[in-house]
């Protein structure tokens, strides 16, 4: 699997029907006024705003959610510790990357809602992926905090990745199946 070098805010499109928004190292905006539908579908409620990459999913023009990317050039042990996730004794890693699981949205399912103050109040984040490397020879499994809508995921450059795009097909389904509640009537487009 390769992964592409991009600047900064680069954006790239897909397909009309079913889009996936890719942003790298995009901003994301700190309130509800300075979101746009497809650029800005989402807002940030805590000071961390640039993760390293985002993936923006709508259908039929009607967006789905975002899965937020961190890339941590680290081994996991070095950000994360798995003893003080509930404690105030976060590292600086963690606390960014709860943080961006704490976002919302006036898109989310569609603008023309019944009651948009009860979406209001729903994340629209599906997951925050947190993308470590592995040494070479060691194997590790993707980790989760389901509590913080987290995913703790290996990649390492020249390695088998396979796990990866799994990880991508599993979220997918997770943003359609979180919105069979939410809308009714919509095409149901697999990915």
């Amino acid at each position: 699997m390769a992964i592409p070098l991009r600047i900064q805010g680069y954006r790239r499109p897909s397909r009309p029907k079913r889009k996936r928004e890719r942003v790298y190292d995009g901003i994301v905006p700190l309130t509800s006024r300075e979101t746009e539908l497809f650029v800005h579908p989402l807002y940030v409620r805590q000071q961390y705003n640039r993760p390293d990459g985002r993936l923006d999913v709508y259908m039929a023009g009607v967006y789905y959610g975002t899965v937020m990317m961190d890339f941590k050039y680290r081994p996991r042990h070095n950000f994360w510790e798995k003893d003080r996730i509930n404690t105030i004794a976060r590292t600086r890693e963690m606390n960014q990357l709860i943080a961006y699981s704490d976002s919302r949205s006036n898109f989310l399912y569609g603008e023309d809602r019944p009651s948009s103050a009860a979406f209001q109040r729903l994340s629209p984040v599906a997951e925050v992926w947190a993308l470590y490397p592995v040494k070479e020879g060691r194997e590790e499994r993707p980790t989760s905090s389901p509590d913080h809508s987290l995913r703790l995921i290996p990649l390492s450059p020249g390695g088998d990745n396979e796990h990866v795009v799994q990880e991508f097909e599993r979220v997918l389904k997770q943003l359609l199946q979180d919105s069979a509640g939410f809308i009714e009537g919509l095409p149901k487009i697999g990915f």
